[in-house]
């Protein structure tokens, strides 16, 4: 019996570590770095960039990687893939400084600097492959769960994505900004606005909010699809009944697969239709309530399904536009007290003065 459960300690001991490796394999731990320069400041910024590349330097070697993929790789692009970072011994004397550094890197943020970087042999002409945003969201008895372990669903993703090596989605991490940019109370409703500053940090052409519903009664997932791009907004229903009697952890993996094989195969068609009706339009105004009511009226026509503003300034406001209508665009803004002037295609002009 003792014998039993040593075993089974050891079981355990292992299991606990291999998980604990696998976290810590994005933390650096005791860069030292010393350096001198004409002041502290300089100094110590000196030193940071040195003690992030050297940290990246030695990720690079864990991940089995080439070290001469760093030589692509910028200070600026290394800052960003620092979730965070502890300093120790630190010791300033006039222009000299030094300290051991502990960085941790974000993992998303590397994967994706490193999909960018890893081939540095392939073709100059061949065209970045586009990446898109997804966000899977556990609803559990009526609230939607986007961040933590009670997200399995998010997990089951991202071990899809790895296992079929699809390098153009990218699940977000956990970190401060991607939290605050995803409030769990309000993605499921999200508009291209709310989404925009995550979308711009990942340089993705668009996002897809994976909603998992499980009917346990009827042994069945639901999906919502929901595609949030500059100009365009389109939700689907998948529906997967568990005929074969799987269990929720088979079924959930078998779930993520059926839905990625949806993503691969619908995107070339939803990419064609994206811009075919992007208008950008130029208003001047006279003040800030001639502003205000034309933006109400082109909301509220029925002839645009996307307003995104591009820049404000005291004398003009830019948007863009997607334009729903049948008839000539000119003539349908006519209609509604608007005259657009045509500048070039898709191009136009509202003086409000």
């Amino acid at each position: 019996m003792s014998r039993f459960f040593f075993l089974l300690a050891c079981v355990f001991t292992i299991s606990f570590s291999a998980k604990a490796d696998n976290q810590d394999i994005y933390l650096i731990s005791g860069v030292s770095i010393s350096t001198n320069a004409k002041s502290p400041a300089l100094a110590k910024a000196a030193a940071f960039k040195m003690a992030r590349r050297d940290a990246f330097l030695i990720l690079l070697t864990r991940l089995e990687m080439k070290s001469g993929i760093a030589d692509g790789i910028t200070d600026e692009e290394i800052s960003d893939m620092v979730r965070s970072e502890q300093i120790e011994k630190e010791k300033i004397s006039g222009g000299n400084y030094s300290a051991t550094f502990n960085i941790m890197f974000a993992k998303d943020f590397v994967d994706y600097v490193l999909l960018q970087k890893k081939s540095p042999n392939a073709s100059e002409n061949k065209a970045p492959e586009d990446i898109y945003l997804l966000i899977p969201v556990k609803m559990k008895k009526y609230q939607s769960i986007i961040w933590g372990e009670e997200n399995d669903w998010k997990e089951a993703i991202a071990k899809t994505l790895n296992q079929k090596s699809l390098n153009q989605f990218v699940v977000p991490d956990a970190d401060i900004a991607n939290i605050a940019s995803l409030n769990e109370g309000e993605v499921v409703i999200a508009d291209y606005r709310t989404l925009e500053p995550i979308l711009s940090r990942y340089k993705a052409k668009a996002a897809y909010s994976l909603i998992f519903s499980y009917d346990e009664i009827e042994n069945k997932v639901v999906i919502e699809v929901i595609r949030l791009s500059k100009f365009q907004k389109k939700k689907v229903k998948l529906s997967f009944v568990n005929i074969d009697r799987l269990n929720y952890q088979s079924l959930i993996s078998k779930v993520s697969d059926k839905v990625m094989e949806y993503l691969l195969s619908s995107q070339s068609d939803l990419d064609q239709g994206v811009n075919s009706s992007a208008t950008r339009i130029k208003i001047y105004l006279n003040s800030l309530s001639s502003w205000v009511a034309i933006k109400n009226k082109i909301e509220s026509s029925g002839l645009v399904n996307q307003l995104n503003i591009e820049s404000i300034s005291r004398d003009y406001v830019v948007v863009t536009i997607n334009y729903i209508g049948e008839e000539d665009i000119q003539k349908a803004f006519a209609r509604k007290g608007l005259r657009l002037n045509q500048q070039e295609e898709n191009n136009f002009t509202i003086d409000a003065n």
